[in-house]
């Protein structure tokens, strides 16, 4: 009878093991790296050192907790997934509260309803049965809920997790103690019921209000990026604009740089006409591009000017848009995006010894469409914090264009991807034909 009680507690434990990788594994993103072997092989290992570490505890008297073992979830999380490692800490803080929470909610209710004591909980009889197979689907419940919201922690400032990482790690050692204290003789039950109960629903709580500020986290950073897009339309409006205003003198001094010609002509200067018309091309036509689409061949061309005037060299290499795979505005935008940033790049630029340069490459194969937008940088102006590169405008904050593109490029369905390379700063796009 002893053998299958033991293997009956294996066996919860092992299950216990499961869903704790289950539930990190649905709360991250897993690295792009990483193979499915190494996914399986990965969480199979966890959760079975996680069942050896909890079956130590019925053969040995260990004087710690057994929330140590939260450590092999910890360190699950660093070696499988993409977060943050405080964002990965604070998850795994919130899985052992969840599991202590579990144990302790449910064994006052079963103390509570059946009149039974905390030993005869723990005999190994029909009850224990129902109060484990009780907790663990109250337990993963409680995870499967978790897991469904839609946690956006990395739009949070890292005041705002650090604060949440101490309340509740402040709350799990107040489980502890609350479950250690459950197991004593001659304890008031009572008492001790009722302050699990509320540190219960206070652990709800701050989850639930973890939730709000990372809903409205994500609100702010949509409202940033949509007022970037919209202040660059009205950039790119402005400088159409300009462009259309200077065509029209450009008009009305062609007229008179015609006439000019013409007069050298009929007096024969046939010379000094080609010469004239050779300076008349360089000067007084406009830059123009062909691309297939109009939006972005006057945005490359205000740009261009604008670049001009900065001494920045443009080398761009051409590809037809006559079919493009997003809305017309949103490629605008996302094309002004990545020359803003390239231009602004440029312009910190103070060693002379750096050139000042733009690469802006377009290409297509099949049914994707790549970007590449390349330019010089001075690099110790360009400050990373993890994936999120820094404004210089707003201090200790991530910029908006960058953010900007990504959110475009993954509703679209593509890729994209920024980097260093010595004094070039790299960004490469790639849109699927939807």
């Amino acid at each position: 009878m002893d053998a299958i009680w033991t293997v009956f507690e294996i066996g919860i434990n092992l299950l216990q093991g499961f869903m704790h990788t289950w539930f990190i594994h649905r709360m991250f993103t897993v690295r792009p790296e990483k193979t499915r072997k190494q996914i399986v092989i990965s969480s199979a290992l966890t959760a079975f050192l996680f069942a050896v570490g909890l079956s130590a505890y019925l053969y040995v008297d260990i004087p710690v907790t057994d929330s140590v073992l939260f450590v092999l979830v910890f360190l699950y999380s660093l070696y499988l997934f993409e977060e943050k490692w405080y964002v990965k800490l604070a998850w795994t803080v919130i899985d052992n509260i969840v599991l202590v929470m579990s144990a302790t909610l449910i064994s006052v209710l079963f103390i509570s309803v059946t009149g039974t004591s905390w030993d005869m909980l723990m005999a190994s009889t029909g009850l224990r049965i129902a109060f484990v197979i009780m907790a663990n689907a109250f337990l993963f419940g409680a995870y499967y809920v978790i897991s469904r919201v839609r946690w956006r922690q990395d739009r949070l400032s890292l005041p705002s997790l650090v604060l949440f990482l101490g309340l509740a790690i402040s709350l799990l050692i107040c489980q502890e103690m609350q479950y250690s204290i459950l197991v004593w003789e001659g304890v008031p039950q009572k008492p001790v019921s009722i302050t699990i109960i509320f540190i219960s629903a206070i652990t709800g709580g701050l989850l639930a209000l973890y939730a709000m500020l990372s809903s409205q986290a994500e609100k702010r950073a949509v409202m940033e990026t949509q007022a970037n897009a919209a202040a660059l339309t009205r950039k790119h409006y402005n400088e159409i604009k300009s462009m259309y205003q200077g065509m029209l003198q450009q008009q009305h001094d062609m007229k008179h740089q015609i006439n000019a010609l013409e007069e050298m002509i009929v007096e024969g200067n046939l010379a000094e006409s080609t010469n004239y018309l050779s300076q008349l091309r360089q000067t007084a036509l406009p830059l123009r591009y062909a691309t297939g689409c109009v939006s972005v061949d006057a945005l490359l061309s205000a740009k261009t000017a604008a670049m001009r005037q900065d001494g920045i060299d443009f080398e761009y290499t051409a590809y037809p848009l006559n079919e493009l795979p997003i809305e017309e505005t949103l490629f605008c935008a996302l094309v002004g995006n990545l020359l803003e940033n390239a231009i602004e790049g440029v312009q910190r630029i103070h060693d002379p010894a750096i050139p000042k340069q733009v690469h802006l490459r377009f290409a297509r194969s099949r049914d994707v469409f790549f970007i590449s937008c390349r330019n010089t940088v001075a690099p110790d102006t360009v400050r990373q914090r993890g994936e999120a590169f820094l404004s210089s405008k707003r201090r200790g904050q991530q910029g908006l264009g960058i953010p900007s593109i990504r959110n475009t490029v993954q509703s679209a369905g593509g890729n994209c991807s920024f980097g260093m390379d010595g004094e070039w700063f790299t960004a490469e796009i790639e849109l699927p034909y939807n």
